[in-house]
């Protein structure tokens, strides 16, 4: 009977085949790249919108929006855990004792997907605590006492008292992590921590000196939802 040779691929058909999957892959990974952004877009504005409907529920339940970081520093976070679907959660907290108490322990390190933003990756500042990328506005003052935004030290305030509609006010907004470094690296990740008698008479440059000699560096921004 007589045999059948198979044609086998060249080395040089292989080269071929390897370089147009190579071509391929190249052309690809850009492409992913676009829609992998895309969605971490759209995830990031989903999560501010859920934010600010949770924020009317809110100021529907009680006829105010809630405080920026109450008496005991619990932050509008805190306060909206329960119109997030977060109540649970909520129950477990014991507002009459501050944010760091040994009785908040494990609900301040929770995890919540709503104050995540996929764009940054950065998903924790510490272990200790659950961090955010939504920041409530407070205003357009340094300090967060008597500031003249919506969520500001112990603020009550109503739908009737931001006169230039809620249509032109900042609610929140979406900013990077702090990464818990204690060097000046990345003006996106650490900043100047500044003493509270330098926000009076504060100005565009304050802090600039400081971060270029690598002094009073922190890193902590938004390492905690529930701390305001």
């Amino acid at each position: 009977m007589p045999s059948r040779s198979r044609r086998a691929f060249t080395l040089f058909e292989l080269l071929v085949v390897l370089a147009l999957l190579i071509i391929l892959f190249a052309l690809f990974l850009p492409a992913l790249a676009r829609l992998r952004g895309a969605a971490g877009r759209s995830q990031s504005a989903n999560n501010l919108k859920q934010l600010g409907l949770a924020a009317h529920n809110y100021h529907d339940v009680y006829n105010v929006f809630p405080p920026g970081n109450d008496a005991n520093n619990f932050s509008a976070a805190t306060h909206l855990l329960p119109f997030i679907e977060q109540d649970n959660l909520y129950k477990l907290i014991d507002l009459k004792k501050p944010v760091d108490d040994k009785a908040n322990k494990t609900v301040r390190a929770s995890r919540i997907k709503t104050f995540l933003s996929p764009l940054d990756p950065v998903m924790s500042v510490s272990p200790d605590y659950g961090a955010t990328n939504y920041l409530f506005c407070a205003g357009s003052k340094p300090a967060l006492e008597d500031n003249d935004g919506v969520f500001f030290q112990g603020s009550k305030v109503k739908l009737t008292d931001v006169t230039d509609g809620t249509s032109n006010t900042v609610l929140a907004a979406e900013t990077l992590k702090g990464d818990g470094g204690v060097r000046a690296m990345d003006v996106k990740r650490q900043h100047v921590r500044l003493k509270a008698a330098a926000l009076k008479g504060l100005k565009d440059e304050a802090g600039v000196k400081d971060f270029k000699d690598d002094k009073h560096i922190a890193a902590n921004r938004c390492a905690s939802w529930m701390d305001g």
